[in-house]
């Protein structure tokens, strides 16, 4: 088991590397601003790469078992509000404007910007899993009031743009997320 587990991490890691050099990192220099030169460092990418490829081994891993330990979840999630509260408000400070219908989404999908649409789906997902709780007609009543008041915090604020599609892609990922969780809330084991 032990060299699988390690065969697996060299993968994720590698799988990871080329993912950061090729996606991430250019991104995230967009948000944080060419001055800060700390972000190509070698060591940086290293540890954020090595952190990345930790988390999602141990998440194949307890996936595979259909059993999570509870500290690693609190853990994740603690690591998944900051660097969402980044994103949300943090990535475009001193920029803002907003973004009125769905036609801009469409002609960014045109130009191949399919990568950042999935990113604001995906990164909801785990959100959506925490929501499960709710009744259906709470879940979206609170999901969009949410997604609706981000927006307009990043507007008033001037920390980014009142984007519809954001909304509507944020929401995909959450109901999504929903989803996943009530299909595998009965396949996995939480424990200590």
């Amino acid at each position: 088991m032990k060299v699988r587990a390690l065969v697996l991490f060299l993968a994720t890691f590698f799988c990871v590397h080329l993912m950061y050099d090729w996606w991430w990192r250019p991104r995230f220099q967009v948000y944080i601003g060419e001055e800060n030169g700390w972000l190509d460092g070698p060591w940086l990418s290293f540890i954020i790469v090595l952190i990345i490829s930790v988390f999602i081994t141990l998440t194949l891993i307890q996936l595979k078992r259909r059993r999570f330990n509870l500290y690693f979840i609190y853990v994740s999630y603690s690591l998944y509000f900051v660097t969402m509260i980044f994103f949300l408000f943090f990535k475009s400070v001193g920029s803002y404007g907003y973004y009125i219908g769905i036609t801009i989404l469409i002609d960014e999908l045109k130009e191949g910007k399919i990568v950042e649409a999935l990113f604001n789906i995906l990164y909801f997902v785990p959100l959506g899993m925490l929501l499960t709780r709710l009744k259906r007609s709470v879940f979206f009543l609170v999901s969009l009031l949410g997604l609706f008041l981000i927006e307009i915090s990043q507007y008033s604020l001037e920390l980014g743009y009142f984007d519809t599609n954001d909304i509507l892609l944020n929401f995909i990922g959450l109901y999504l997320g929903r989803f996943l969780w009530l299909q595998l809330n009965n396949e996995i084991e939480l424990y200590r």
